[in-house]
């Protein structure tokens, strides 16, 4: 008659019945080395990396980011972008992606009034370095990539979302307005 519960881990056995632990520093090191390997191995077969390693890969931002070859500054406006929102979300309790409720404890009104018009300022500036009539739809796809962690689906506007995060990197002083030429096919 079979146990219930979990299958039996392989391996020699302690006394006490334990799988045996390593003992010397070398299969200590052995041991997390392979540990690491485990995880890594993880890490790679999931579906948004296809075995890249590089951390651009773990967000919807970095691989849209990385797809098309922009620069880094295009990513980090994004993300500087994507927390404000979190932190001005948070101070209203508005759920979150990755938990129920937020907290704005600590934080002022004012303090909250002030994010709301950076962010303000930061979704025009998206908004309007969009080709003209995708202003609003290029706000939602950056909005849903650095916020939300969603992909962009197959057909939309590739190149108006990159401007629309160019216009946003000139906004927080990544990129200077006068460099803008040529990097996104302006």
């Amino acid at each position: 008659m079979a146990r219930a519960g979990r299958a039996r881990k392989a391996g020699a056995r302690e006394r006490n019945g334990r799988i045996q632990r390593p003992t010397t520093v070398a299969q200590i090191e052995a041991a997390e080395a392979e540990q690491r390997r485990h995880e890594m191995s993880v890490v790679l077969a999931q579906p948004h990396r296809r075995g890249d390693e590089d951390q651009l890969c773990a967000s919807a931002l970095g691989r849209f980011v990385k797809a098309r070859g922009l620069r880094r500054e295009l990513y980090d406006a994004g993300e500087q972008y994507a927390n404000l929102k979190r932190q001005w979300l948070a101070f209203f309790g508005a759920p979150m992606p990755d938990r129920l409720s937020g907290s704005g404890t600590g934080v002022t009104l004012a303090t909250a009034q002030e994010w709301g018009r950076r962010l303000d300022a930061l979704e025009i500036a998206i908004a309007t370095a969009a080709p003209a009539g995708y202003g609003l739809a290029v706000l939602e796809y950056v909005r849903s990539m650095a916020v939300d962690g969603i992909d962009p689906a197959a057909g939309s506007p590739i190149g108006a979302i990159e401007r629309g995060l160019l216009g946003l990197a000139v906004e927080l002083g990544r990129i200077d307005k006068n460099e803008i030429q040529g990097i996104v096919g302006n």
